[in-house]
C-alpha cells in the first residue's frame, strides 16, 4: 500500500495520519474515494460498511 493511502486509511480510523512529504504526492479526493470503497469491500479493519 502506498504511503499517502495508508496514511489516510490511518486518518479514516481515528489515527494520525499525517500528511505526506516530497517527492510523494497526497491523493486526490477521487483516490481518496476509491480507497475507501476498497477498504469496505475487503472488510478492512477500523471501517465501517455504509
Amino acid at each position: 500500500m502506498p504511503n499517502a493511502a495508508l496514511k489516510h486509511w490511518c486518518d479514516l480510523i481515528g489515527l494520525v495520519g499525517g500528511s505526506v512529504r516530497p517527492p510523494i504526492r497526497p491523493l486526490s479526493l477521487s483516490q481518496k474515494k476509491e480507497l475507501e470503497e476498497d477498504l469496505r469491500r475487503c472488510n478492512a479493519p477500523g471501517i465501517t460498511v455504509s
